[in-house]
């Protein structure tokens, strides 16, 4: 937070201006990237709400922050207004990164029972880089968004990757290495998404799961909590949290 505080000059709104910057490894020329600023406004925020302790210059820089980030940038495909990878990029991309992604995935500014949710999903279905594999986040983002039938094709094309290796989980080197671990944990996450996720104090169960996949669980969400389940026949069936009065931070949600 202070370094953002203080490396970088305003405009003349007042507002900071990330120039030289880069968005991610796909843009390494960019000016005010999206995943910078995505960022900043998902820690500062969480600072100020006291989910990230920090000393009180911390707390001071947090909310200079929020007052002069600029916005996140967007763009217009089609006359739709989308998630854009930064105000402005030079070049062609040099990686398969989907920098305008990161506002969903990882710092969860768009996603299921969030705000102008149709912006987040233009960018996802606009995106140049459509793929899975190795430490590719589009399974996880499309979970988050509640586009189920991508989410399900990723985690399954994901999970039945045949191994480079002859150990069962050794996939790899999808760009980098063997055992790839990327690869298996972001099936795992993908899949726990599609069925749990958390956004404060709420618990949204099934945001993205299939209508015909059966499952019984049990998974964690924050404030040490346990939630316990099983769905059928695009119903959910059983739903039990622990402690008990965490129950009325559920949202049900019905399997697509």
């Amino acid at each position: 937070l202070t370094f953002f505080d203080t490396h970088y000059e305003r405009d003349s709104d007042g507002r900071i201006r990330m120039n030289p910057a880069q968005a991610l490894a796909a843009f390494p020329e960019a000016v005010n990237p999206l995943p910078d600023i995505a960022g900043l406004r998902y820690v500062a925020t969480r600072v100020l709400a006291d989910k990230i302790p920090v000393s009180k210059n911390g707390q001071n820089a947090a909310k200079r922050l929020l007052q002069q980030l600029p916005e996140l940038p967007t763009r217009d495909i089609g006359g739709k207004k989308v998630l854009a990878p930064a105000e402005r990029v030079f070049g062609e991309p040099k990686s398969t990164e989907n920098p305008e992604l990161h506002a969903v995935f990882p710092f969860r500014l768009y996603g299921v029972e969030k705000a102008d949710i149709d912006v987040a999903r233009g960018a996802f279905e606009a995106r140049k880089n459509k793929r899975t594999g190795g430490a590719q986040p589009d399974a996880i983002q499309a979970a988050y968004l509640g586009l189920a039938a991508i989410a399900r094709q990723y985690v399954v094309e994901n999970l039945t990757a045949k191994p480079a290796l002859r150990f069962p989980a050794f996939w790899g080197p999808n760009g980098d290495w063997t055992p790839d671990q990327t690869h298996g944990s972001v099936a795992a996450m993908a899949l726990q998404s599609m069925l749990l996720q958390t956004d404060g104090q709420r618990i949204l169960v099934a945001p993205a799961w299939p209508s015909d996949w059966d499952v019984e669980f049990k998974l964690y969400a924050a404030e040490n909590t346990s939630v316990e389940g099983a769905i059928k026949g695009g119903k959910i069936e059983r739903l039990k949290l622990s402690p008990d009065k965490r129950m009325s931070d559920v949202t049900r949600l019905d399997p697509q």
